[in-house]
């Protein structure tokens, strides 16, 4: 938020959740207008909080053992652009779907070129919102059933036949 300050970018921070550094956070939102922090909130409030936004962080420290975060998941719902620190699956999902971009844990200035580049291209930043909700369905209920109950016919398929178990 600071770096953004420092080059007059216009975004407005809204932070929810609580962690180590929350006084840290406090304390940097009480000299900050532009940066407002929430704490935890109840799950039922997320909703309106993430339909006002325009941009979700997925923001982890070096190391973090965290591959796929819960919040994900809502933050496609309410096709949200993501930008995240998290290697693996959730970085790979990022690339393969457009739906963010991902940045270097620890380093600042990595995050704020992130948002820099999504608050400055609405163009850019309205496709990912779009790929953002298209990914959702991929996590919907339904469809998960459904691969599920495939997957099971395809082995009971497979026994049938006098087969091993296949997966594909």
């Amino acid at each position: 938020a600071r770096r953004l300050e420092d080059r007059s970018i216009n975004v407005r921070w809204v932070v929810a959740g609580d962690g180590p550094r929350r006084g840290d956070v406090e304390a940097y939102a009480s000299g900050h207008p532009r940066f407002t922090y929430l704490g935890p909130l109840p799950w039922t409030s997320l909703g309106r909080l993430y339909a006002q936004a325009d941009i979700a962080v997925c923001a982890y420290g070096r190391g973090s053992n965290v591959a796929m975060p819960d919040k994900i998941y809502d933050y496609l719902a309410a096709g949200l652009p993501v930008i995240s620190s998290l290697p693996g699956e959730l970085r790979d999902l990022i690339q393969k779907q457009g739906i963010g971009l991902s940045y270097r844990a620890g380093e600042p200035e990595s995050l704020a070129e992130a948002v820099i580049t999504l608050v400055t291209d609405p163009k850019r930043r309205a496709e990912m919102s779009e790929a953002s909700k298209k990914a959702a369905w991929t996590f919907d209920t339904h469809a998960q059933c459904e691969q599920l109950t495939s997957l099971a016919e395809e082995v009971a398929a497979s026994k049938a036949a006098g087969h091993g178990c296949a997966f594909r």
